[in-house]
């Protein structure tokens, strides 16, 4: 399966190429800084276009319509002019509805597409979009969820105008999971008329902003928040990934908690749990992975361990030490490697929070470099 994904790199981009790679298929990526020679060659030879790429907040409104309705167009007239008989979906908004700049240049978006499968027989896809909440996401641009999240973790102000207000979110892997499952043929959706992603979870602004200051609370506390439901354990892992495993260092015992986990993490949990008892012999390294859902609570049993860390689609990494019976935590999002640069063996603990997802599906390899 050959796919192309315009907007690669941004926040869904990001993620739904990570996917459609660990499904085998060859991804050409397309943003702001390609070359449009890049839509002309591969639109011939693709099976699907995945339209992420937009403009939100243009310096001139004029952006909103080459960004959005001018950059569809485009890709549809290559469509037709190469008589590609790829597969569609575009990503527009909620607000496609709105009578503004940008939601008028969205919703003829939309027209073009839906206009390119009834003149040229072309499948396509359209899902209007609300706000997306997930790891990655870029604070103090688009997401509100993300700008809290920093601001909160990192003792920073956060602003809010109406605290009754009601936003609707909606969880990135919900909206990959759903895009790489109609590119497989797995999921079905509508052509004719726009699609949503579900489940949607609905919060005030205020109420987001208490939930968030809870989770900064228990983590100065290393203690684990306990959750109402999906939203908030996925709002959490969100949250910490803006923190840094060299901030959750503990150089501290680990405390029992029952028999099916005798460790206790750094942040305290006894339910949703994988274990893995890891030795690792002289020299030995484990990991450049990352996990896309889960979090990690690494805690050394004998020995010292380097464990090296970064967001995957950043060049340096950094690194901390672990020696024994320290602890620490990798937030999903962080690719990690564990080093035993020691001439002794080391036994390390691995506890996955795997209440999201299982722990092999949600392993993503990153290169060794």
């Amino acid at each position: 399966m050959k796919v192309l994904v315009t907007g690669s790199k941004g926040f869904i981009g990001k993620h739904l190429c990570y996917l459609l790679k660990k499904r085998e298929c060859e991804v050409i990526e397309f943003d702001i800084d390609s070359s449009e020679s890049i839509l002309k060659d591969s639109i011939p030879e693709v099976d699907w276009i995945i339209h992420l790429a937009g403009v939100m907040r243009p310096v001139n409104k004029s952006e909103f319509y080459t960004g959005n309705r001018d950059l569809t167009e485009k890709i549809c007239k290559y469509i037709v002019d190469t008589d590609s008989k790829c597969s569609l979906l575009l990503t527009s908004s909620t607000q496609s509805t709105s009578n503004n700049d940008y939601g008028i240049s969205k919703l003829e978006a939309e027209s073009i597409c839906f206009n390119l499968s009834k003149t040229h027989g072309n499948k396509v896809a359209v899902f209007r979009l609300t706000n997306a909440f997930g790891k990655w996401g870029r604070p103090n641009y688009n997401s509100v969820v993300a700008t809290f999240c920093n601001n909160i973790y990192n003792n920073l102000p956060i602003r809010i105008d109406d605290p009754s207000a009601i936003v609707n979110f909606i969880y990135i892997d919900d909206i990959i999971d759903s895009f790489v499952e109609i590119v497989f043929g797995e999921k079905t959706f509508s052509s004719n008329k726009p699609n949503k992603i579900y489940p949607e979870y609905p919060i005030s602004i205020g109420e987001l902003a208490e939930t968030l200051y809870c989770f900064k609370n228990c983590i100065s506390n290393k203690t684990m928040p306990i959750f109402k439901g999906r939203f908030e354990r996925l709002l959490f892992n969100e949250f910490i990934s803006f923190g840094n495993p060299k901030d959750m260092l503990l150089e501290e015992e680990a405390k029992a908690i029952n028999s099916s986990c005798k460790i206790m993490p750094v942040l305290n949990s006894n339910k949703g749990f994988s274990e893995i008892m890891l030795s690792m012999k002289a020299d030995g390294e484990y990991g450049f992975v990352f996990h896309n859902s889960i979090n990690l609570f690494l805690q050394t049993i004998e020995g010292t361990i380097d464990v090296l860390f970064k967001k995957p689609f950043e060049e340096k990494w950094e690194a901390i030490v672990l020696g024994t019976r320290n602890k620490t935590t990798i937030p999903c999002g962080y690719a990690y490697v564990l080093k035993n640069n020691s001439q002794n063996n080391a036994e390390v603990l691995l506890i996955f929070d795997a209440s999201e997802k299982d722990v092999s599906n949600d392993c993503f390899v990153v290169a060794k470099k």
